[in-house]
């Protein structure tokens, strides 16, 4: 019988918080046995947001009933939201293949056969909001713009897009329409190669700047003129908005694609980042907050608490519906905690190292 075990990494904890944590994890086990869940749980990435926040989860992982190989018509949304995106035409479908990155399947869109899937938000997407994406971007099959994921109507300060640029080797978020009627913000040139998988969160706040990070690292922050961003629900998956030829697809494969209607705090997005990174064997330690060091074997799941400040922290997550921290007190400024499991059976537990006070 497999038998799943949770690890847990702890950064700059007191010895009483320690003992309180590993306490209120064994409290927290038991009531998930005897009650069967939790209300109102942080069941987002990382433990972050659920789906009043979460509005757009898509992770390769998530689908069903394909074998290595197959084409993909619906690529479910794990946020509890439904927006599914899907396409009907099936030479335009993308590809479903198995064991591509850290034993994680990924989707594989052409820009030659100018796959992509499409669906909706159920609802306009107005800043603040994050974007975040796992991809690797290879050369387009036109030498030109690769997008990831584009949301709206191709509108100035109605759209908004992840995408990759051959001429410049860098990714840009384009937030406008057509001709010059444009604005984006760009990643630095030679930023963004092709053949390897990076994480790349765009944040757009209420303020009407833009922040880019790639693996956790900023790339760009810009002043807040730009304006606030209302895009319309129209949701694209591997092509701009009008694809209008094979320049505005994606070549590549795609991990992961979250999108939260607000902006994440410091904490929140250091969480997140570390999920990703752990599940899909990324680095982020360039970053200076890679606090997970379980990667090679609990890389399931990873969620946690933490702070940065007062202002930016989370107090509550939830890891694949099985264990629930809540109502943490007694951080300080740097402290984190992070649990994540090794995907075996969860009929059977067992307790190992636990402090005796």
């Amino acid at each position: 019988m497999s038998v799943r075990s949770i690890k847990l990494r702890i950064r700059s904890l007191k010895n009483r918080v320690v003992r309180q944590a590993y306490r209120s994890l064994l409290l927290v086990i038991a009531c998930w046995l005897i009650r069967g869940g939790f209300v109102n749980a942080q069941t987002g990435p990382g433990g972050i947001g659920n789906s009043s926040s979460n509005i757009l989860w898509l992770k390769a992982d998530a689908i069903t009933g394909l074998n290595n190989g197959q084409s993909v018509q619906i690529w479910p949304d794990e946020s509890g939201n439904g927006n599914d995106v899907s396409q009907s035409t099936s030479s335009r479908r993308p590809i479903y293949y198995t064991n591509v990155l850290n034993g994680f399947p990924v989707v594989n869109f052409s820009s030659y056969d100018r796959h992509y899937l499409n669906g909706s938000l159920g609802g306009d997407l107005s800043a603040p909001f994050t974007i975040l994406a796992v991809t690797r971007f290879n050369t387009n099959y036109y030498y030109s713009y690769s997008y990831a994921i584009n949301i709206g109507n191709g509108n100035v300060r109605s759209n908004v897009s992840i995408s990759r640029e051959d001429d410049y080797s860098s990714y840009y978020c384009w937030t406008g329409g057509s001709g010059y009627s444009y604005e984006f913000y760009d990643g630095p040139e030679n930023s963004l190669p092709t053949g390897s998988t990076n994480i790349i969160n765009a944040v757009h706040t209420s303020t009407g700047s833009h922040q880019l990070f790639l693996n956790g690292i900023t790339q760009a922050i810009s002043p807040p003129s730009i304006g606030s961003l209302n895009c319309s629900a129209t949701i694209n998956v591997g092509r701009k908005w009008d694809g209008s030829s094979g320049s505005n697809y994606m070549e590549g494969n795609i991990s992961e694609i979250i999108i939260y209607n607000r902006q994440l705090n410091i904490a929140e997005r250091f969480i997140v980042e570390n999920y990703l990174a752990s599940k899909y064997g990324l680095s982020i330690s360039a970053s200076g907050h890679d606090f997970y060091k379980y990667d090679a074997t609990h890389y399931y799941d990873v969620a946690g608490i933490g702070m940065e400040d007062a202002s930016n922290s989370n107090v509550e997550a939830m890891s694949s519906k099985i264990l629930q921290i809540g109502s943490a007190s007694s951080l300080d400024n740097g402290d984190y905690l992070l649990f994540g499991h090794q995907n075996g059976s969860i009929s059977a537990w067992t307790n190992l190292n636990t402090p005796s006070t």
